[in-house]
């Protein structure tokens, strides 16, 4: 399959859907109870399944994806070049960082700005034309769908303040709705960050 944000998009919502599935069968809790890394090995897993052009890294160093992407950064704390991305899609001809995944379990509002933030550092600094101008954040939780949409009215309140992220944007969250044997709504929401060019 070729790797568009369509293509992209329906690859992650079907690893959830199966990551979730799988959790449910094999492991019996659903995914949000499930460690995150779970999901990015499924998701892992699933992407380079459906496209021939991707291989994947886990746990890559911020500092690391910076070299291999050849970006440039001085005195942005806000990069955390000691941490670590959970998800990174890397082209198998070039071996270059195509695509960043962040994973978070909850929805506190606080947490997923710092995420948000990191992936929207990297699609600020990377190269004009980049793939890396485009990233993906995932989030599980079992709160409502009004409580979810909150949140994005939230982030994206937090994004208009913050001067330096005027040409990132998010995208609204694409919902994907799972079920628990609990009976209990599981949702999981797929945001977009872009870089936006003049």
């Amino acid at each position: 399959m070729k790797s568009s944000k369509n293509n992209r998009l329906k690859a992650l919502e079907q690893a959830i859907k199966d990551a979730h599935d799988y959790a449910l069968e094999h492991c019996d809790l659903p995914l949000n109870n499930m460690p995150e890394y779970f999901l990015g090995v499924a998701i892992g897993k699933h992407m380079v399944k459906e496209f021939e052009n991707f291989n994947v890294r886990f746990e890559m160093s911020v500092q690391q994806l910076l070299e291999y992407a050849e970006i440039e950064v001085s005195g942005d704390i806000a990069n955390r070049e000691n941490g670590r991305f959970d998800l990174v899609l890397m082209t198998k001809r070039y071996q270059k960082p195509a695509h960043v995944v962040e994973i978070k379990k909850g929805i506190k509002v606080e947490s997923m700005f710092a995420d948000i933030l990191r992936l929207a550092n990297l699609c600020r600094f990377s190269n004009l034309g980049s793939r890396l101008e485009t990233n993906y954040f995932v989030t599980i939780t079992a709160k409502s769908e009004k409580v979810i949409d909150e949140r994005v009215a939230q982030l994206q309140a937090m994004m208009n303040e913050n001067s330096s992220l005027t040409s990132v944007s998010i995208s609204s969250p694409k919902k994907v709705l799972l079920d628990s044997s609990e009976d209990k709504q599981i949702i999981a929401a797929i945001y977009e960050v872009t870089y936006q060019h003049d």
